[in-house]
């Protein structure tokens, strides 16, 4: 297949055994089987692995461990560290104090729930999907050139996840 994409090539012969489980995880609607396979297949290319039982169940349970929490708890924790009313994050105000919670919010969201950029902009006060993009991207890059703001986020988002940012 000289022209097939990586997801086409890792699922041509997939395993009978991981395509009925699919099925049957994602139910009688075959797009939703579908684009599971395309996710698992572009995984396993890029991992290196092959698209078979085993890999389809390593991924889900991987998948079923790590937390996902909801935006509105985020943004809650968010603001009460910063000493914010929620309500200042979906609002208007430009302020860099709001500003930069806000953007905490958005990577914390980001990171921790499945949402996409157009899903947080919605939870944001209808901002764009390119600002919840550059609040995402501003945010990585302060915690890499500041290690204490990079502590002060991990600890905001460990007490999300209700765990004691000390490791205790």
């Amino acid at each position: 297949m000289p022209n097939a994409s990586a997801a086409e090539i890792a699922v041509c012969e997939p395993d009978p055994k991981a395509m009925c489980l699919l099925s049957e995880l994602r139910g009688p609607d075959t797009s939703k089987v579908e684009v599971a396979v395309e996710r698992l297949a572009a995984l396993a290319d890029l991992r290196g692995r092959k698209l078979d039982l085993d890999f389809v169940h390593e991924t889900l349970t991987e998948a079923a461990r790590e937390p996902k929490v909801d935006i509105e708890s985020v943004q809650m924790e968010v603001a009460k560290h910063f000493g914010f009313d929620v309500t200042d994050l979906w609002g208007r105000r430009r302020f860099q104090e709001v500003a930069r919670a806000r953007m905490v919010a958005v990577y914390l969201c980001r990171k921790m729930s499945e949402a996409s950029y157009p899903v947080l902009g919605a939870h944001f006060g209808g901002r764009d999907h390119t600002t919840m993009m550059h609040s995402f991207r501003r945010i990585e890059q302060v915690m890499q050139d500041d290690p204490g703001f990079a502590r002060e986020v991990e600890g905001i988002q460990a007490r999300i996840l209700g765990v004691s940012s000390d490791g205790y």
